[in-house]
């Protein structure tokens, strides 16, 4: 049986050996946790190194632009810390800031994959001509033109409207002359054409044509235009319309023929007294003619054949006699009628004829009277 004395001794030895294990248990918690003061030679410091976000590049949308259009910066930034942070982005313009934004970026996570960039987009809206240098935070991200639609009418063709490729055309007739454009610019416009023979204006249209629409060619606006022209004289001409060239015509015109012998006028007469056994009593008249023509000069021989119209017979019929060819002939006239102081008349024509084929012809009228009573 315990006495007081050595119940109490027992009591005091528990409480040491308790404290004495508290005191040892916490010196190993405190090794296992490094400690506060200095690491152990098995252990790595990790040292935070917080948020790092940087503007790596920038880039343009387009660097053409109309004005009121929209231009965007595209803005890298990249977070090479191990927590998210923010960085400020000043868009400018030739200097002067625009548009500035605060923007959060990411960290990679644990692997190094995932977050740690962003792309900000970053607009501009164009107002006026001209040009302009956009950057970020000073990095520049290159020169943008702004400038207003233009319109940029063309002729790509102009050619002859001809039946064949070496037909000729009649002076006094018209001559077409298609032309076709093309708006090559950005806006609906006009332009004024202009018809050109050898180099000179002698007709002009004013037309109006679209623009094409985006992603179209520049032939979905394609349109014709015709031109007229009306020559007076004949030759070979260039036509060309605002300067392309349709190509050569020719155009040919009749000669133009004249009686010039005998001079008397149609209320004067012969007289006939002279008498052919075959045919009767007649007039020996001389003819004469000139002719002027514009594609082949002076016309003669074949060129230019001579007839008379006239009832040569007194039967009441009018028939039509060659009287030869050339510039000048002698030709002889009968009567029809031999009675004293009988009239008989004579329609005489000189017709021409060119190297186109084109005619013209030439009329004096020649009246006979009986004169042998």
């Amino acid at each position: 049986m315990l006495t007081a004395f050595s119940l109490t001794r027992v009591r005091t030895r528990h409480v040491a050996f308790r404290s004495t294990m508290l005191i040892a248990l916490a010196s190993l918690m405190l090794m296992a946790c490094g400690g506060e003061d200095e690491p152990g030679p098995s252990q790595t410091v990790v040292e935070p190194v917080g948020p790092d976000v940087s503007l790596e590049s920038v880039e343009l949308s387009a660097s053409e632009v109309m004005p009121g259009e929209r231009v965007t910066v595209s803005a890298l930034l990249v977070n090479s810390g191990d927590r998210s942070g923010e960085i400020a982005l000043n868009l400018e313009v030739d200097g002067e800031s625009q548009l500035s934004q605060q923007r959060f970026v990411s960290p990679p996570n644990a692997e190094g994959e995932g977050a740690g960039e962003l792309t900000v987009e970053l607009p501009w809206t164009a107002h006026s001509e001209g040009s302009y240098t956009l950057s970020v935070n000073g990095m520049e991200a290159g020169p943008v033109v702004v400038s207003a639609p233009q319109v940029d009418i063309q002729v790509v063709s102009a050619t002859l409207e001809r039946s064949e490729p070496d037909a000729v055309f009649l002076a006094g007739e018209p001559v077409f002359v298609v032309a076709e454009v093309q708006n090559l610019g950005d806006a609906y416009g006009e332009a004024l054409l202009e018809l050109e023979v050898d180099g000179d204006a002698v007709a002009e249209q004013v037309v109006f044509v679209h623009s094409p629409g985006a992603g179209d060619a520049p032939g979905t606006t394609a349109q014709e235009v015709v031109f007229e022209w009306i020559p007076d004289s004949a030759g070979l001409f260039e036509l060309s319309v605002s300067s392309v060239d349709a190509g050569e015509v020719r155009i040919v015109s009749p000669p133009r023929v004249a009686v010039t012998a005998p001079t008397n006028a149609p209320s004067d007469f012969f007289f006939i007294e002279a008498e052919d056994e075959e045919r009767g009593f007649f007039v020996e008249v001389d003819f004469a003619a000139t002719v002027i023509d514009e594609l082949d000069g002076p016309l003669e021989g074949d060129a230019l054949q001579w007839s008379t119209s006239a009832d040569e017979d007194n039967d009441g019929t009018v028939t039509r006699r060659s009287l030869g060819q050339g510039d000048a002939l002698s030709a002889r006239l009968y009567m029809a009628n031999e009675a004293c102081g009988a009239i008989t008349e004579h329609l005489i024509e000189v017709k021409a004829t060119n190297s186109a084929g084109l005619t013209s012809s030439a009329y004096h009228r020649v009246v006979l009277r009986m004169g042998r009573c």
